[in-house]
């Protein structure tokens, strides 16, 4: 089943979307495309994460019930071994220490469920970082196969994810 980590941006988008939902309030183009992430989800077709620190903003809120709706559609993806070494060399690409993070965790993250290593996919609404991961896709490519190529399995294995807008998924 395909894997996608949701940026922060796109959980907030959802959970805003879910709330106008319930008062029948009109959504956004922005609210829809997170939406139906939840949607893929709840239909086992799509496996969404989110981070650690994304699972302690939603813990704020408590029993919300929007926030609720979130939890039952979504896990959190560790950071694994190396993942702290793969963010700081992305850190030298130009990323900000948010998005190298966020990279670095869809590269270097673990389901504890089923301990599977890193998402296929990172949906963000931040249109620079997929613009920045586009133009350097090569480069980052071939500087993730090298430093893969020393470490043991499974984080031989990394890969780099997709980088996309919610709207440009299907």
């Amino acid at each position: 089943m395909p894997t996608c980590l949701l940026d922060k941006n796109v959980v907030r988008r959802a959970i805003e979307g879910i709330g106008k939902t319930q008062i029948g309030y009109q959504l956004t183009n922005e609210e829809l495309a997170a939406l139906r992430f939840l949607l893929a989800a709840e239909q086992g077709q799509l496996l969404l994460f989110i981070s650690i620190e994304m699972q302690h903003i939603l813990d704020r809120f408590g029993e919300h019930p929007d926030v609720q709706v979130v939890h039952r559609f979504v896990q959190v993806l560790r950071p694994a071994r190396y993942f702290k070494r793969w963010a700081r060399r992305l850190r030298t690409h130009g990323f900000t220490r948010e998005d190298a993070k966020v990279l670095a965790l869809a590269t270097f993250g673990v389901d504890p469920a089923t301990n599977a290593l890193g998402v296929e996919q990172i949906a963000t609404f931040d249109q620079p970082m997929v613009h920045h991961v586009a133009y350097l896709q090569d480069r980052l490519t071939h500087r993730l196969k090298a430093m893969a190529v020393q470490l043991p399995t499974p984080y031989a294995l990394a890969r780099l994810p997709v980088v996309r807008s919610p709207h440009d998924f299907q």
